[in-house]
């Protein structure tokens, strides 16, 4: 299955701007006027609002609370998808993540939550890595076909290829992987993508990806392979990409396994008619807004939703 009904998401009480992260992260927005706390408590309303629409339509959602006995603030508590993946053979795969407040995010009490009520075959631990300065961080840094077997990584510094193909191996997945192409911030600052899921969504039946966020040299094979899987090409722009998220969707399945695709209110307003049209020909549209975790947070719905493929338990 492409997509499932079971996902859990972490509640964050002191979601916040993170300034070792925006240091390659241009889609993060410095903080103005508005005081940490406010920010903080805007973000809470938007994931509250957010949980609640989304058991609206019988979407099975656990919430862990923040975890405050953390070494120190974890600002992107609110994004688990790139420490944790959980899979339909039993693997649950712990990542490697490049700063040391997102390393923290990692938590024992979930791991062990999963494995008490799900089939767990294996626990493979990657985070070791970040000792050697590797780093490949979960769902953000691939973008996974579990239908067609084939594992699509933008390569950079959150994402290094050798890990990338280690977890191809272990889950017995093709691996294609590419150069982001650069491009310049509305900061002015000369930047590449930073993890892969702002730029590609893959569905049941629809593939979301934008073309020019890839070099030239790569675009052709990667466009190649995605053709095979036989799903249907949403184009975007840089434009859409860099400025509404419309990369950054995820399917989900409802309790009758009618899949939908969740994105943010700015991304759903950006796509044009079209492309709504096409994306309406396979999945419920469901979008949420996030304002405030997309500006300071630099990251969009996808990342906030950690799926949870392992059978459960008897």
């Amino acid at each position: 299955m492409q997509s499932t009904n079971h996902v859990f998401m972490v509640r964050p009480k002191r979601f916040g701007y993170n300034p070792q992260t925006a240091q390659d992260n241009t889609f993060q927005s410095i903080p103005g006027e508005q005081t940490q706390e406010e920010i903080a408590i805007k973000a809470l309303a938007e994931f509250d609002a957010m949980v609640t629409d989304m058991r609206n339509k019988g979407i099975d959602v656990t919430v862990f609370e923040e975890n405050l006995t953390a070494p120190g603030i974890t600002p992107d508590v609110v994004f688990p998808n790139n420490w944790i993946s959980t899979h339909s053979n039993g693997i649950i795969i712990l990542y490697p993540m490049r700063w040391e407040n997102r390393q923290w995010e990692r938590r024992e009490d979930i791991v062990a939550l999963l494995k008490s009520r799900c089939q767990v075959s294996q626990l493979l631990d990657l985070s070791s890595s970040e000792k050697q300065g590797q780093y490949l961080e979960g769902t953000g840094s691939m973008i996974i076909d579990h239908i067609n077997g084939t594992i699509y990584a933008a390569i950079s510094e959150r994402t290094q290829k050798a890990l990338t193909n280690e977890v191809g191996k272990q889950l017995g997945y093709q691996v294609v992987t590419f150069s982001p192409n650069r491009y310049t911030s509305a900061t002015g600052v000369e930047a590449a993508i930073y993890h892969t899921n702002v730029m590609m969504c893959i569905a049941t039946n629809l593939v979301v990806v934008c073309i020019d966020a890839i070099v030239p040299e790569d675009r052709e094979r990667v466009l190649a392979s995605l053709k095979q899987s036989g799903k249907e090409i949403v184009e975007i722009s840089l434009t859409q990409m860099l400025e509404s998220f419309c990369g950054n969707m995820l399917e989900v399945q409802g309790p009758t396994g009618l899949p939908y695709l969740l994105m943010s209110t700015t991304a759903y307003g950006a796509l044009t008619a079209k492309q709504r049209e096409t994306i309406l020909q396979h999945n419920q549209i469901l979008h949420f807004p996030i304002p405030t975790i997309e500006k300071y947070g630099g990251g969009s719905v996808r990342c906030m939703v950690a799926e949870n493929f392992l059978p459960l338990a008897h």
